[in-house]
């Protein structure tokens, strides 16, 4: 009988694959490593394995809102999302849409109720399809490549409680998109061509947060422009009388090396109760809290090095 080796813990972690990293449950986050999912338990330091090696090139991750299924995007000779049904570790889904011409989907989203999922294509056509979960047919297809100037699209979200709203963002683009009658039709704000989009978050069912390469935020509510935020740093000291103030700060948050343009990205949004987090640099997350003041919408409180984030974690969850 031939021999069976299985895997009882696995290092590191697959790079290049978008929302490569999520938690299924407090004590449990899911990423990709080599040709597995790993579901690793960060209190007892177990982990489970899901094989995707028959998946091939992964290009990203969805998790589903109940966090039992997962979306699992790749490259090929056909672009597919497989959806993986966590609680039974098996594929319960595998979707493909023959009007894609791309090779690969780059970005995926559940709707809130679940039904849907919305799987958005990389280039040279950047189609954006809808399936339909529980039949594992198309249901809407959009082909963003007629957007004027558009570059590469990095994320797809459903809005938190309406599945017929969604947001895309990327490269000059932000689009706000509504199906009506099977169509997807945009509405909203429409100076998306004017920022570099990398990431985006719902705050709730009003407000959008869209995270741009220069670190700035853009505030989005009932589907209209209203504020862009600045993420700000002790290292880039916005004029010569923040200096001083920017110095201990600059202890206060662990900073040394001064941030470049590159550095300026804001690569991660995720919200909380009365506010959200971003990760802007290479080693801080920056807190924002609801503003007293109407007007500001967001107030930035702090800043936390991610070396220090187990610390910081904590807080947040007391």
């Amino acid at each position: 009988m031939p021999l069976r080796l299985e895997p009882q813990y696995i290092f590191g972690i697959r790079g290049g694959v978008n929302g490569g990293v999520a938690h299924v449950s407090p004590d449990t986050i899911l990423y990709p490593a080599g040709a597995f999912l790993v579901l690793h338990n960060t209190a007892t330091g177990k982990q489970e394995f899901i094989s995707v090696a028959e998946e091939g090139m992964l290009t990203a991750l969805a998790m589903s809102p109940t966090r039992q299924l997962c979306g699992v995007c790749r490259a090929g000779d056909i672009a597919a999302v497989s959806v993986w049904d966590l609680r039974q570790r098996k594929r319960a889904r595998f979707l493909t849409c023959a009007e894609m011409v791309s090779d690969r989907y780059v970005a995926a989203a559940f709707s809130p109720d679940e039904k849907l999922v919305a799987a958005q294509g990389g280039a040279p056509d950047w189609t954006l399809v809808l399936f339909v979960l529980e039949k594992g047919k198309v249901f809407s297809v959009l082909r963003l490549s007629d957007t004027p100037g558009l570059g590469p699209v990095s994320s797809v979200a459903f809005h938190p409680e309406d599945p017929g709203v969604l947001s895309v963002v990327g490269e000059r683009v932000l689009k706000l998109l509504r199906l009506n009658a099977k169509l997807l039709k945009s509405w909203g704000y429409q100076g998306g061509n004017n920022h570099n989009c990398v990431c985006q978050a719902w705050a709730d069912q009003h407000t959008l947060l869209v995270g741009t390469d220069t670190g700035t935020l853009l505030i989005l509510e009932e589907g209209e422009f209203r504020i862009e935020l600045t993420v700000t740093h002790p290292d880039l000291p916005t004029s010569s009388s923040d200096k001083e103030s920017g110095a201990s700060k600059a202890e206060e948050c662990g900073t040394a090396a001064p941030l470049g343009p590159k550095h300026r990205r804001i690569t991660v949004l995720s919200c909380f109760s009365g506010g959200f987090v971003c990760a802007c640099g290479p080693d801080q997350v920056f807190i924002f809290q609801r503003s007293d003041n109407i007007n500001d919408y967001y107030v930035q409180v702090g800043c936390c090095p991610i070396n220090y984030m187990e610390s910081f974690m904590i807080k947040v969850q007391e």
